[in-house]
């Protein structure tokens, strides 16, 4: 888990949009990344959404290939029941 003090947000930069929610430009500690936000209906308060994130989660953790975005790390902010995925940009 990366600090949500590391974190700084920019969601003004935002790369796309679907049915899990919004990537949007991040920085971790000065490092440009993107953090893919949850739809506001789908925080931490529904089971089905926090297994469908775990099971993403698990998978990010291992994954490692040249053709696939590297997994930098996930932030849980407890106070607002958010939560973020972050990774690598790609130009």
């Amino acid at each position: 888990l990366v600090s949500t003090q590391d974190v700084e947000l920019l969601p003004s930069h935002t790369f796309g949009s679907g049915g899990f929610g919004t990537v949007v430009g991040a920085r971790v500690r000065g490092q440009p990344v993107v953090a893919k936000l949850p739809q506001q209906a789908a925080r931490l308060g529904s089971a089905k959404f926090i297994a469908s994130l775990a099971n993403e989660l698990r998978i990010h953790r291992q994954l490692r290939h040249p053709n696939v975005v590297t997994f930098v790390g996930a932030v849980i902010d407890p106070h607002h029941c958010d939560i973020a995925l972050l990774s690598d940009v790609i130009d």
